[in-house]
């Protein structure tokens, strides 16, 4: 081989950067990528990795049975049924949740509502069912952005908010204004 290598600068209607593409070289994957259009035109994040004949191709969703963590450390224990977690390219996931056949359904996203989840978040997480407060979520339904905390509850991962300062009582001025402007 002369050292020559050639891809598609576009996959997926997203334009793979140079420093990706090198990375993408050196480790055989690259993790989560934002960006991917499908074909009806809706966002997605997807993993890279080097196929059969150094191909790039896109890694939507890990197989059950395919993923392998030996000589990986684990970085916490599950607390649904008490097995190891680890990481792989998408997510943070339980050893049983991967297994044939899965006995666990423990797995935490890399990227939940934009917002990339790192190691020491799902550690806490993990050790303490709960987050410290993760800002800049962003809401599907309004486009803005939110702060939360994630926390374990009934065998799922969901958020849990912060109090809210009480809302000021409207002025009758104000009810009398906005009644007068409808009419």
């Amino acid at each position: 081989m002369d050292g020559a290598y050639s891809v598609r600068k576009v996959l997926a209607g997203r334009r793979i950067e140079a420093p990706e593409f090198h990375e993408l070289l050196q480790k055989g994957t690259l993790g989560l990528v934002e960006g991917f259009r499908s074909r009806l035109g809706r966002p997605f994040s997807a993993g890279l990795k080097l196929g059969e004949g150094r191909k790039i191709e896109l890694v939507v969703g890990e197989e059950e049975g395919t993923l392998d963590f030996t000589g990986q450390e684990p970085i916490g224990k599950c607390p649904a049924c008490g097995g190891r977690m680890f990481t792989s390219l998408l997510r943070y996931v339980c050893e049983n949740s991967v297994s044939k056949p899965s006995t666990c359904t423990f797995k935490v996203s890399k990227k939940i509502l934009n917002r990339d989840i790192q190691l020491n978040e799902v550690q806490d997480l993990l050790n303490h069912g709960k987050t410290a407060l993760l800002e800049k979520f962003i809401s599907n339904k309004t486009r803005r952005p939110f702060s939360a905390f994630l926390m374990w509850k009934d065998g799922k991962v969901s958020f849990d908010f912060p109090p809210r300062e009480p809302r000021k009582p409207k002025s009758a001025k104000t009810a009398k204004a906005r009644a007068s402007a409808a009419a």
